[in-house]
């Protein structure tokens, strides 16, 4: 089962999901860092090179750096279990064009959970809410 909470929001709302345990999706934040780094760890060269668009070291921590240091302009969820245990990340990043890009990494392991979804479910709530198309 997975919930989701928007940053506005924090109750967590339940999404069906394909399987146990319960994750819970909410914002991500500067004390989630080693979390997050800790699921980067868990995932494949070829999962990390696809979210993270080549080489994988440097380009990561950055990535992790920015995931849990939101601002106006660059927002990050997370897929928490009960431990603490991060498991997905989505972000949502506007450009100063205007452009918005999204992001999702679902650690290996638990894909097919229904965590991708629930992640995107988060973030095109908050993309309508900011008055995105």
């Amino acid at each position: 089962m997975v919930s989701q909470s928007h940053t506005t929001h924090p109750a967590p709302t339940p999404i069906p999901a394909m399987g146990p345990p319960r994750v819970a999706v909410r914002a991500a934040g500067p004390a989630d860092r080693t979390a997050v780094e800790a699921m980067v760890e868990q995932c494949t060269e070829e999962t990390l090179r696809r979210r993270f668009h080549g080489p994988v070291g440097r380009a990561a921590r950055q990535e992790i750096w920015r995931i849990t240091s939101p601002t106006e302009r660059h927002r990050s969820w997370i897929a928490v279990d009960p431990s603490g245990a991060v498991h997905g990340t989505a972000t949502l990043a506007l450009a100063a064009s205007g452009v918005a890009e999204v992001a999702i990494l679902v650690e290996d392991g638990w894909r097919r959970r229904g965590i991708g979804r629930a992640l995107v479910g988060v973030v095109t709530g908050d993309a309508r809410r900011s008055g995105l198309g």
